[in-house]
């Protein structure tokens, strides 16, 4: 019952203050963090990780992801209104809400586009627009989207109208090409208002196609094949796309897919499907494309399961073709040559027809970097893969399973000394994720611990965060050894 009180306005002020202490003790965290570390978690990031609650930690420590779990709940549930008998909050009351906005209080501006969202009529409508308009301005992905589908609400009530005139020349405006989800969305918007016409037809695109791939390969190349892809999972204008490239030959299509993917941005959603195309097709023309993104790791962006899957996926593509790891182009730091060494470690693991004793040896003196001046860096590696689901090798396991199975000795060192010193632990990454590290170092423990383990994990029973992992971990692993 409680989750309704917001929708009819009650607590609203101070959830919107508490939202702001948020974004504001956010903001401080990341100084902190660009000072010591010399960079700054990016906007997107802390609000993934903070407000829609995608950092296991913040679930469960801070208040902002599970208002809006919450809210989420009552915006399923179209009869809310009649178990209290109350209507949602109006206009008048989010207006002054909106007025203290800005595009910083990203935690406010969510609030207030789902409330507003199931609201009708021209004054919410406009309050709309200003709110999308912020939204944007936030930089946030999770805010510009629900600034996006706050717009989307109030579309049949606004096409063939001057206010629906106003938010179509603002959308028009916007550059959303490095972010396929936003784009999407925004094309159904501008569908639904009438300024898309799907121009192409299957020939014309089956045309471009050839086009790309019987001539030479540059830059401008490389970014129409990967528009072409990406448009297949553009919803409205996705099936001639879709048509023309599965017209092509398997070979043909690997061909495209490789041009496709030495186009697509470092942040790009679809990223991880295309190399997973490409790293299980056992065909030599994907290889430029595999060893690209073998050897560049997008630290920056806020998708960072896609970033991993796609660092995974084509270090073992190259595994069929290359005879030594491909090498990181940028390699300058201990969390850098963490990576790079956990590369090899899965290139040789995966390299056709080695031999166990092989593999072992080969990886040897990588594991003693890691485990000896990579230490405090070589934890968080192995915490990232854990979360990166879209790196499942051929036979359907995923990357993390197979090391910790290969190597449990070696990666137990790693993971109980990143226990012991979680203080010191490094990240490529920026952002906030400490605690939910430490969290999956004892879940992995739970796969490669010992007799030894049970007894460093029995330090952390009691421990508000950390107990119940650490309890469940020593049952395990007491039941199995």
């Amino acid at each position: 019952m409680n989750r309704l009180l917001l929708r009819e306005g009650e607590f609203l002020q101070e959830v919107a203050r508490l939202l702001d202490a948020t974004d504001a003790a956010c903001q401080r965290s990341a100084d902190v963090q660009a000072k010591a570390e010399g960079r700054r978690p990016t906007v997107s990031a802390i609000v993934a990780a903070v407000h829609a609650g995608l950092g296991a930690t913040a679930r469960s420590a801070v208040a902002a992801p599970i208002i809006f779990e919450a809210m989420n709940l009552t915006r399923l549930d179209s009869h809310f209104r009649s178990y209290r008998g109350k209507p949602p909050v109006g206009v008048d009351a989010l207006s002054p809400i909106v007025d203290a906005a800005t595009p910083a209080s990203c935690g406010r501006l969510m609030l207030l586009c789902v409330l507003l969202q199931s609201l009708k009529g021209p004054e919410a409508a406009a309050l709309a627009l200003r709110l999308a308009r912020l939204c944007w301005e936030s930089g946030a992905y999770h805010v510009q989207l629900e600034g996006f589908t706050t717009i989307q609400s109030f579309i049949a009530e606004t096409r063939d109208r001057p206010l629906g005139d106003e938010i179509v020349n603002f959308l028009e405006g916007l550059e959303v090409k490095h972010n396929i989800a936003l784009s999407s969305q925004l094309v159904e918007i501008l569908f639904a208002y009438g300024r898309i016409e799907v121009a192409y037809e299957g020939d014309d695109i089956r045309a471009e196609i050839d086009e790309i791939l019987h001539n030479p390969i540059d830059e401008q190349a490389t970014i129409r094949a990967h528009s072409i892809v990406s448009n297949q999972f553009e919803d409205i204008i996705s099936e001639p796309y879709y048509t023309a490239v599965a017209s092509l030959s398997p070979s043909d299509k690997i061909r495209f897919y490789a041009i496709a993917a030495l186009g697509a941005p470092a942040y790009g959603l679809t990223n991880d499907w295309l190399l997973t195309e490409l790293a299980r097709s056992g065909d030599r023309a994907a290889l430029p494309a595999l060893e690209h993104w073998a050897t560049h790791l997008d630290s920056e962006g806020f998708y960072r399961q896609g970033s991993t899957a796609c660092y995974l996926l084509a270090v073992q593509g190259c595994a069929s073709f290359l005879d030594e790891p491909p090498q990181l182009a940028d390699c300058q730091t201990d969390d850098q040559a963490a990576w790079q060494s956990y590369g090899a470690i899965i290139f040789w693991m995966y390299r056709p027809q080695l031999g166990d004793e092989e593999v072992t040896a080969r990886c040897a003196p990588h594991w003693q970097q890691l485990t000896g001046t990579l230490l405090p860096a070589a934890a968080d590696p192995l915490y990232h893969f854990f979360w990166s689901g879209s790196s499942s090798d051929q036979d359907g396991w995923p990357v993390i399973v197979r090391i910790l199975k290969t190597f449990s000795d070696e990666a137990r060192r790693v993971l109980e000394w990143g226990l012991q010193h979680s203080d010191s632990l490094t990240s490529i990454f920026p952002g906030p994720e400490r605690e939910d590290r430490v969290r999956k170092i004892i879940n992995m423990l739970e796969i490669v611990g010992n007799a030894e383990t049970i007894e460093l994990l029995r330090i952390y029973t009691d421990d508000k965060i950390l107990g119940r992992d650490a309890i469940s971990a020593i049952k395990q692993l007491s039941s199995r050894l």
